[in-house]
């Protein structure tokens, strides 16, 4: 129990340590993403006041110099309306002029020299408004004129109330030729100015454009002008004092304006700190969960050791009974092993014993049924010379079975030594097709030659055996070829050789495949044929090609016909001289 605990107090301080260490950075950081959130929040509506008013200010001056073109361009109109008697056919005239060139205007007017309007259509109460502001302004025009100010004076407009619609002021000094001379003023509705603070107002705060002589009393909003939005049209006495960035707009007598919304700062205060609760509620728990788990994980490390310890005197005593069981085992197989290459190497011995003994009556017997079926002696009935020819086949296909055994016999018991010398490709081909020509006529097959390539290189081998390889071969797709097309073909790819039999016979089923160069073996399609073969061509063939360091492979499918690659390595191709 004292070992237990002595072991889990190190890591009772660790964890303890950095649960206080990880609970210090959860508070620091959420404090920090506090005050990062709040600084994002007054920068950004500092950054967005400081826009909407510098467009507000770029869009009242191009309205002021669109109406002082637009004066200037139409100003003999201007001038017969301020002396006309109220003349309506030419205002009305004049509107859709203007409606041309400001769509979205809402009235206009022409005051005289005289301080007369026309058209006079204000009304009663609103029209005194702008009568006093365009009164105001031509006084300010002549105290210019007369004390020769060399700056111009203009007119800073503010939004004035009116039965229909919510109004501010453009107008611009205008002189004849002769001398007369007045106001024309053009009054737009304050969507355009609504539209510029609803782009700019900062989510969940209130960016407001105020008058400037009356600070509570709010022109414009990113909710509408004072006639459209639905609260009182001053700011209240709470959100005065709140009020941020209140800054002038030049040329106007308004302000832009922010009312921070702090409610929604200390939500998302709020927020943080939940969060922040939840983290350090879980790493309370996980460390109360690690400390609980290492204490008893301790407490099996040390009954496992004690196991382990156990366990280990317990393996020892097994390894050394496997040992000595398992060197007793390996001397078995040595000796079996020995015993197996000596029967195997018995084998190949009484094969190749057994062939010559055979051999030589064999020869005896093929002779005398040859001589006896060719009449040599004298002629013998029909019957006769019928049995001597059936003689003279079996005795002939006995005598290649005994060949074949003899030849690998010598393969396996690394008897048959290699006579290598440097071969030509094509002599040796054209050679056995031209032994092969009869073969393949009277089975109506056409033997060919593919892309003869002249200069092939020489190969370094056993001529004879090479020569058995293909004329293997070749034999057994004539054979199987079906009065098909048998065709060969040498070449030469990265100094490697390859040569090529392919036929358009039978072919070879897949589970054949795999078994096909096995001795003895006959493929079940091919068995059923009458000329029935040894099984030991291809692995006679498989042998030769491997002691010449190569490789013999087969592509096959039922009635698709087979291909059979023999390809020899580089180090056995020589260039001509």
């Amino acid at each position: 129990m004292n070992e237990r605990l002595t072991n889990s107090l190190p890591l009772f301080v660790m964890s303890l340590t950095g649960l206080v260490a990880a609970i210090a950075v959860t508070v620091w950081a959420t404090t920090y993403e506090i005050d990062a959130f709040r600084k994002n929040q007054m920068q950004t509506m500092e950054a967005e006041a400081s826009l909407a008013n510098g467009l507000v200010t770029d869009f009242v001056r191009n309205r002021q110099n669109l109406v002082r073109a637009f004066a200037k361009h139409n100003l003999g109109t201007i001038k017969a309306i301020a002396e006309s008697a109220d003349d309506d056919t030419l205002s009305l005239s004049f509107t859709h002029t203007i409606r041309d060139f400001f769509p979205s205007y809402f009235s206009f007017v022409v005051r005289n020299d005289r301080g007369v309007f026309n058209p006079d259509n204000f009304g009663d109460i609103v029209g005194e408004f702008c009568r006093r502001d365009m009164g105001g302004f031509s006084v300010e025009l002549a105290e210019a004129e007369k004390q020769q100010t060399p700056n111009p004076v203009t007119y800073e407009p503010l939004i004035h109330p009116q039965p229909f619609n919510f109004h501010f002021d453009i107008p611009t000094p205008w002189r004849a030729k002769d001398g007369t001379h007045g106001l024309f003023m053009i009054s737009f509705p304050p969507q355009p100015l609504v539209d510029i603070l609803k782009g700019h107002q900062v989510s969940g705060h209130a960016l407001f454009l105020l008058r400037r002589d009356v600070p509570p009393l709010i022109e414009a909003s990113a909710e509408g002008w004072r006639e459209t939005f639905k609260r009182n049209g001053r700011l209240s006495d709470a959100e005065m004092q709140a009020l941020i960035f209140r800054r002038p707009v030049e040329g106007t007598r308004w302000d832009t304006a922010y009312v921070p919304n702090y409610g929604l700062m200390e939500q998302h205060s709020d927020k943080s700190w939940r969060n922040a609760s939840v983290i350090i509620a879980l790493l309370v728990i996980i460390s109360g969960v690690t400390i609980w788990w290492n204490f008893v994980s301790n407490r099996n490390r040390v009954r496992a050791q004690a196991a382990l310890v156990e366990a280990h005197r317990t393996l020892e005593d097994q390894v050394v009974s496997r040992t000595e069981e398992l060197r007793n085992a390996n001397e078995d197989l040595e000796q079996a092993k020995e015993k197996a290459e000596l029967a195997n190497l018995a084998k190949s011995e009484f094969f190749a014993n057994m062939s010559h003994e055979l051999r030589t009556p064999l020869n005896s017997i093929i002779g005398f049924s040859e001589t006896m079926s060719q009449e040599r002696m004298g002629k013998i009935p029909d019957r006769y010379k019928e049995y001597a020819t059936l003689i003279h086949q079996s005795g002939t296909h006995l005598h290649q079975i005994i060949g074949d055994i003899l030849d690998l016999s010598k393969i396996e018991t690394t008897e048959a030594h290699l006579t290598e010398e440097a071969i030509d490709v094509n002599e040796l081909i054209d050679g056995i097709a031209t032994m092969l020509s009869d073969v393949a006529a009277k089975n109506d097959v056409a033997l060919s030659r593919k892309g003869q390539i002249s200069d092939l290189p020489l190969i370094w081998g056993d001529p004879v055996r090479i020569k058995q390889v293909i004329l293997n071969l070749l034999g057994n797709a004539i054979k199987f070829a079906q009065s098909g097309t048998v065709s060969i073909l040498a070449m030469c790819e990265n100094g490697a050789m390859a040569i090529q039999v392919q036929d358009d016979g039978i072919g070879i089923s897949a589970e054949d495949l795999a078994h096909i160069t096995k001795p003895f073996f006959q493929a079940r399609a091919h068995s059923t044929l009458t000329h029935a073969g040894t099984g030991l061509g291809l692995s006679i063939s498989r042998k030769i090609i491997e002691q010449h360091g190569g490789t013999l492979t087969i592509e096959s499918a039922l009635g698709r016909g087979t291909t059979i690659t023999i390809s020899f390595p580089a180090g056995r191709t020589l260039a001509k001289q």
